[in-house]
């Protein structure tokens, strides 16, 4: 029995993850019709009037195409190739309730039911019984022709007919061997919560909260030679009662037209043993040497032999390094993986990579490993998009603030108050209420008579020193300094004659 769950109320602690058997919407897309009816009741009436009235509606979501952003990520990763033998193949969608968001008709069928569902086929074997994926349009999907099975869509649109989208037709054979049952389906989808603070840009999904469909069948790795696997999203709507177990499909067919929403391919090689398998093979295979460059012992006993054995044995390796300058030197670089135990460097942190170099003055020779390593974390960074620009975000608020700081600073510090007057406790409200008061004193009487106000001036007078309050004038500014006076002075000094 299924547990109704609002997932939406839950906080994940940090890195843990939470798995719902099924994400249902609210309402599933399609045609609805919703009916009201009233029936009065008025005193004294034989037969009250009844009201009634009905809305038809639909519910739309993703059928025939998916956008690039609804596939959160695949697995096997497309075009790579690996020990994927014993994993099935599996794709995360971004929408959590994707999968749910269609009724999938049949007796069989329930609400935790999905309508998209993967199938694996392997082209070294079966591509002369699949077509590749063909762009055509609905109505070529729905009616595709004696011999070739198309899903029930039902009553469409010209709209929804003529839309674009990929579909592939499959040998019948072929789908009933590959496709999973009907009552097996709930089984190959599911929902899953996770924590995203710790990970890199999850492309606008802040919750975590995705959808997984699973595919029912292994990649192929029949062979020790590598062999490619493709994996097809299909929509089974209109196709329920084709799968294994059903009615079966009409005499006559010998082809199924199934709408693609996403695929990819990738290859499947031998595996040469798993982890646990290769960590405990290490010892026989060398150990630790593993890690350290080979080289043979010296053969005598001079300090600098001595000295290069010893960097060799702690697994460094002599690199070629081009400095910033053109000279060209060698330099020790270590990796993350060391032969012997290493110590926390307590010398960060470290504002450039070149702070991060380590200098031998007895033999003249960098270690380059931390600043290699810092190099790569900073690469790394800047290559993820949100993190680079919450970094630049940062900065410039960073920049602003300490500008702002300064500059407040130098003009408390070099500027002086307005002779005559006293210092205003906040220089801000106190230049905001001499212009509210401009403003209220010079066109308030205009706006309360109901006089429009010229939205154009004529320019000789919107440039005019003698009428705009504030504005001092170039000659007065000229005798000013002449004078030996401060301009500022002069500018608040116009200030208060033009302010009653």
């Amino acid at each position: 029995m299924s547990e109704k769950i609002d997932a939406t109320s839950d906080i994940l602690p940090s890195g843990t993850i939470t798995f719902y058997e099924a994400c249902i919407p609210p309402l599933t897309a399609g045609d609805y019709q919703l009916t009201a009816s009233q029936q009065p009741d008025i005193p004294n009436a034989a037969a009250p009037p009844a009201y009634s009235a009905t809305q038809l509606l639909t519910v739309d979501g993703p059928r025939f195409t998916l956008q690039p952003t609804d596939v959160k990520m695949v697995y096997p990763p497309a075009r790579q190739q690996g020990a994927y033998g014993e994993t099935l193949p599996h794709i995360v969608l971004a929408q959590r309730d994707l999968p749910w968001s269609r009724a999938l008709g049949g007796s069989q069928a329930t609400a935790t039911t999905p309508w998209l569902a993967l199938l694996t086929v392997y082209p070294a074997s079966e591509s002369s019984l699949v077509t590749a994926p063909t762009q055509m349009t609905v109505a070529q999907v729905a009616s595709p022709g004696q011999g070739i099975q198309g899903p029930v869509l039902g009553t469409l649109s010209q709209q929804t007919l003529a839309q674009q989208c990929l579909a592939i037709d499959m040998d019948t054979g072929l789908f009933t061997a590959i496709a999973p049952q009907l009552a097996e389906l709930p089984f190959l989808a599911h929902a899953r919560q996770v924590d995203t603070s710790a990970k890199e840009t999850t492309g606008g999904v802040q919750e975590g909260f995705f959808s997984v469909v699973v595919g029912n069948r292994l990649p192929d790795s029949s062979s020790a030679e590598p062999r490619d696997s493709t994996v097809f999203l299909v929509s089974l709507e209109g196709q329920q009662d084709n799968l294994p177990g059903g009615s079966g499909f009409p005499s006559g067919v010998t082809k199924v037209r199934l709408v693609v929403l996403a695929s990819w391919s990738f290859t499947t090689r031998q595996s040469a043993g798993d982890f646990i398998g290769l960590l405990q093979a290490l010892p026989q295979r060398g150990g630790v040497r593993l890690l350290q460059m080979p080289h043979a012992e010296a053969e005598t006993t001079l300090p600098e032999q001595t000295y290069a054995e010893q960097g060799l044995e702690l697994g460094y390796v002599p690199l070629l390094d081009l400095s910033r300058s053109g000279e060209q030197t060698t330099s020790w670089y270590r990796g993350p993986l060391s032969p012997y135990p290493t110590t926390r460097d307590l010398g960060g942190p470290y504002a450039t990579s070149d702070a991060a170099m380590q200098y031998d003055p007895e033999h003249g020779l960098f270690a380059m490993s931390w600043a290699a390593a810092w190099q790569i974390g900073r690469l790394l960074a800047l290559a993820d998009r949100s993190f680079a620009q919450g970094i630049i975000q940062w900065r410039r608020q960073a920049f602003f603030q300490q500008g702002q700081t300064q500059a407040d600073t130098l003009l408390a510090t070099r500027l002086e108050a307005p002779a005559g007057t006293s210092g205003p406790a906040s220089r801000r409200s106190w230049h905001a209420g001499l212009v509210q008061g401009f403003l209220r004193e010079r066109f308030g009487p205009v706006l309360r008579e109901g006089v429009t106000v010229p939205l154009v001036t004529p320019r000789s007078k919107r440039l005019d020193p003698e009428r705009l309050p504030g504005l001092v004038a170039g000659s007065r500014l000229a005798a000013a300094r002449q004078a030996g006076e401060d301009p500022l002075q002069a500018i608040a000094s116009q200030l208060f004659e033009e302010t009653p």
